[in-house]
C-alpha cells in the first residue's frame, strides 16, 4: 500500500514510522498491509505519534505473490481509496 498526499509539483509518501517524507512522485514508499483472514478486507492504523496533516490523501492497494511480484489488476476505483483530513 502507499498513501500520498500530492501539492503542486511535490508528493510527500507515508513512512509507517517516520510520517510523511518527501520522494519523487515516481518512487512511493511502500507500507505492507496484510489482509483479513476473510481475505476480503484491509485496514490500517497511522501511529498516534505520526500527525497527518489537513488535506487530500490517495491510498493506493498492491498485492505481493509468492514470487514477488507487486501489481494490481483490479480496476482503478477498487485499488486507490481518496480521503481527507479535516
Amino acid at each position: 500500500m502507499t498513501v500520498l498526499k500530492r501539492t503542486k509539483n511535490t508528493c510527500r509518501w507515508l513512512d509507517p514510522e517516520k510520517g510523511l517524507k518527501l520522494r519523487s512522485c515516481s518512487k512511493p514508499a511502500l507500507i505492507v498491509v496484510k489482509l483479513a483472514s476473510n481475505g476480503a478486507s484491509w485496514s490500517y492504523n497511522v501511529r498516534t505519534s505520526i500527525k497527518l496533516p489537513k488535506g487530500s490523501y490517495r491510498a493506493t492497494v498492491y498485492g505481493l505473490d509468492k514470487a514477488g511480484n507487486l501489481g494490481n489488476t483490479a480496476a482503478k476505483a477498487k485499488r486507490i481509496v481518496t480521503f481527507r483530513i479535516r
